[in-house]
Protein backbone atom coordinates (compact mmCIF):
# COMPACT_ATOMS: atom_id res chain seq x y z
CA UNK A 1 0.00 0.00 0.00
CA UNK A 2 1.01 3.78 -0.68
CA UNK A 3 1.46 6.12 1.58
CA UNK A 4 -0.54 9.37 1.25
CA UNK A 5 1.25 12.13 0.58
CA UNK A 6 0.34 14.60 -1.58
CA UNK A 7 -2.90 15.15 -3.89
CA UNK A 8 -3.79 14.95 -7.54
CA UNK A 9 -6.85 13.62 -7.90
CA UNK A 10 -10.80 14.84 -8.65
CA UNK A 11 -12.62 14.03 -5.12
CA UNK A 12 -15.28 16.36 -3.89
CA UNK A 13 -15.33 19.22 -6.76
CA UNK A 14 -11.91 20.37 -7.18
CA UNK A 15 -10.72 19.01 -10.66
CA UNK A 16 -7.39 18.01 -11.12
CA UNK A 17 -5.85 16.57 -14.02
CA UNK A 18 -5.56 12.71 -13.67
CA UNK A 19 -6.51 9.66 -16.12
CA UNK A 20 -5.55 6.35 -17.20
CA UNK A 21 -3.28 5.24 -19.96
CA UNK A 22 -3.92 3.30 -22.42
CA UNK A 23 -3.65 0.13 -21.35
CA UNK A 24 -7.00 1.03 -18.98
CA UNK A 25 -8.77 0.78 -22.00
CA UNK A 26 -10.11 -2.19 -23.81
CA UNK A 27 -12.70 -4.56 -22.28
CA UNK A 28 -12.96 -2.63 -19.14
CA UNK A 29 -15.19 0.95 -18.45
CA UNK A 30 -16.11 2.76 -15.85
CA UNK A 31 -18.71 1.28 -14.40
CA UNK A 32 -19.89 3.65 -11.36
CA UNK A 33 -23.20 5.55 -12.01
CA UNK A 34 -25.07 8.24 -10.28
CA UNK A 35 -27.88 5.38 -9.44
CA UNK A 36 -25.27 3.29 -7.36
CA UNK A 37 -25.00 6.35 -4.80
CA UNK A 38 -28.73 7.91 -4.64
CA UNK A 39 -31.29 6.59 -2.18
CA UNK A 40 -28.51 4.77 0.15
CA UNK A 41 -30.65 2.55 2.56
CA UNK A 42 -29.73 3.59 6.59
CA UNK A 43 -28.70 0.51 8.01
CA UNK A 44 -29.81 -0.88 11.86
CA UNK A 45 -26.89 -0.18 13.74
CA UNK A 46 -27.67 1.92 17.10
CA UNK A 47 -26.29 5.13 18.74
CA UNK A 48 -23.35 7.34 17.35
CA UNK A 49 -20.35 4.91 17.95
CA UNK A 50 -18.58 5.23 14.60
CA UNK A 51 -19.54 9.21 14.11
CA UNK A 52 -15.75 11.40 13.98
CA UNK A 53 -12.97 11.90 11.94
CA UNK A 54 -11.04 9.70 10.03
CA UNK A 55 -7.35 10.23 8.59
CA UNK A 56 -6.48 7.81 5.72
CA UNK A 57 -3.17 6.07 6.93
CA UNK A 58 -2.90 3.86 3.93
CA UNK A 59 -4.54 2.94 0.67
CA UNK A 60 -3.44 0.99 -2.71
CA UNK A 61 -4.90 1.52 -6.04
CA UNK A 62 -7.04 -1.50 -7.03
CA UNK A 63 -8.70 -0.62 -10.42
CA UNK A 64 -8.00 2.56 -12.83
CA UNK A 65 -10.47 2.27 -16.07
CA UNK A 66 -11.23 5.20 -18.43
CA UNK A 67 -13.76 5.27 -21.53
CA UNK A 68 -11.80 5.65 -24.74
CA UNK A 69 -11.27 9.32 -25.39
CA UNK A 70 -10.70 10.13 -22.20
CA UNK A 71 -7.20 12.72 -22.11
CA UNK A 72 -4.00 13.26 -20.73
CA UNK A 73 -3.40 10.49 -16.99
CA UNK A 74 -1.47 8.04 -16.18
CA UNK A 75 -2.65 5.53 -13.98
CA UNK A 76 0.73 4.98 -12.47
CA UNK A 77 0.90 8.38 -11.16
CA UNK A 78 -2.44 8.50 -9.55
CA UNK A 79 -3.09 9.49 -6.22
CA UNK A 80 -6.15 9.80 -4.08
CA UNK A 81 -7.07 13.37 -3.33
CA UNK A 82 -8.79 13.08 -0.01
CA UNK A 83 -7.03 12.52 3.66
CA UNK A 84 -10.11 11.37 5.45
CA UNK A 85 -13.32 11.64 6.24
CA UNK A 86 -16.01 13.26 8.82
CA UNK A 87 -18.42 11.13 9.80
CA UNK A 88 -21.79 11.81 11.20
CA UNK A 89 -24.16 8.69 12.67
CA UNK A 90 -27.39 8.75 13.88
CA UNK A 91 -28.19 5.18 14.48
CA UNK A 92 -28.46 3.46 11.24
CA UNK A 93 -27.56 6.85 9.01
CA UNK A 94 -24.41 8.68 8.05
CA UNK A 95 -23.37 11.49 6.93
CA UNK A 96 -19.79 11.91 5.45
CA UNK A 97 -17.61 14.62 4.12
CA UNK A 98 -14.37 14.45 2.77
CA UNK A 99 -11.50 15.96 4.34
CA UNK A 100 -9.01 18.00 1.94
CA UNK A 101 -5.76 19.69 2.89
CA UNK A 102 -7.97 22.93 3.24
CA UNK A 103 -9.98 20.89 5.54
CA UNK A 104 -13.74 20.03 4.79
CA UNK A 105 -15.31 20.90 1.76
CA UNK A 106 -18.84 22.26 3.32
CA UNK A 107 -20.68 21.73 -0.22
CA UNK A 108 -20.08 18.28 -0.04
CA UNK A 109 -22.40 15.70 1.66
CA UNK A 110 -22.34 12.02 1.77
CA UNK A 111 -24.88 9.90 2.89
CA UNK A 112 -25.57 5.81 3.62
CA UNK A 113 -26.05 3.62 6.17
CA UNK A 114 -24.26 1.62 8.65
CA UNK A 115 -25.38 -1.91 10.34
CA UNK A 116 -24.71 -3.10 13.55
CA UNK A 117 -21.88 -5.27 12.50
CA UNK A 118 -20.15 -2.05 11.56
CA UNK A 119 -20.50 -2.51 8.11
CA UNK A 120 -21.48 0.70 5.85
CA UNK A 121 -21.98 2.22 2.67
CA UNK A 122 -21.74 5.89 2.00
CA UNK A 123 -21.72 7.67 -1.06
CA UNK A 124 -23.12 10.89 -3.51
CA UNK A 125 -21.96 13.32 -6.21
CA UNK A 126 -20.40 16.73 -6.66
CA UNK A 127 -20.60 19.18 -9.47
CA UNK A 128 -17.26 19.88 -10.75
CA UNK A 129 -16.12 24.14 -10.34
CA UNK A 130 -14.08 26.09 -11.67
CA UNK A 131 -12.83 26.25 -15.27
CA UNK A 132 -14.14 22.48 -16.44
CA UNK A 133 -17.76 21.15 -15.99
CA UNK A 134 -18.92 17.91 -14.53
CA UNK A 135 -19.51 15.44 -12.20
CA UNK A 136 -17.74 13.66 -9.36
CA UNK A 137 -19.42 10.00 -8.25
CA UNK A 138 -18.31 9.25 -4.55
CA UNK A 139 -18.65 5.65 -3.42
CA UNK A 140 -17.18 3.99 0.16
CA UNK A 141 -17.93 0.67 1.13
CA UNK A 142 -16.20 -1.03 4.19
CA UNK A 143 -16.62 -2.08 8.29
CA UNK A 144 -15.56 -0.18 10.69
CA UNK A 145 -13.17 -2.12 13.19
CA UNK A 146 -11.86 -2.31 16.61
CA UNK A 147 -9.93 0.76 17.96
CA UNK A 148 -11.85 3.42 16.00
CA UNK A 149 -10.16 1.79 12.19
CA UNK A 150 -12.04 1.63 9.29
CA UNK A 151 -10.87 -0.03 5.96
CA UNK A 152 -13.05 0.64 2.97
CA UNK A 153 -12.72 0.71 -0.97
CA UNK A 154 -13.92 4.23 -1.97
CA UNK A 155 -14.61 4.17 -5.89
CA UNK A 156 -14.12 7.23 -7.37
CA UNK A 157 -16.00 8.58 -11.32
CA UNK A 158 -14.87 11.36 -12.71
CA UNK A 159 -16.62 12.48 -15.72
CA UNK A 160 -15.42 16.24 -16.98
CA UNK A 161 -14.83 18.45 -19.68
CA UNK A 162 -12.91 21.43 -19.94
CA UNK A 163 -10.58 23.68 -22.42
CA UNK A 164 -7.88 20.38 -22.02
CA UNK A 165 -10.18 17.62 -23.12
CA UNK A 166 -12.67 15.58 -22.03
CA UNK A 167 -12.09 12.90 -19.26
CA UNK A 168 -14.80 9.74 -17.71
CA UNK A 169 -12.36 7.76 -15.38
CA UNK A 170 -13.07 5.63 -12.49
CA UNK A 171 -10.77 4.83 -9.57
CA UNK A 172 -10.72 2.66 -7.04
CA UNK A 173 -8.48 2.17 -3.62
CA UNK A 174 -8.19 0.24 -1.16
CA UNK A 175 -8.28 2.95 2.43
CA UNK A 176 -7.10 2.26 5.97
CA UNK A 177 -8.11 5.06 8.21
CA UNK A 178 -7.97 5.88 12.00
CA UNK A 179 -9.81 7.58 14.23
CA UNK A 180 -7.96 11.13 14.79
CA UNK A 181 -10.59 13.48 16.89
Amino acid sequence: MKSVRHFFLLVGSTLAAFGCTEESFGAAHPELERADVENIDEGDAEGSAYAGRYTIVRFDITRCVCAEGSEGVDCDNVELAAEGLVIQQDDGELTAQPVFDRGVRPDTHWAGGVDADGSFRIGGTTDATGSASGIAIELVEGKFGPAGKLDALWRSRVQASSQGGNIDCELAYAIEAGRSD
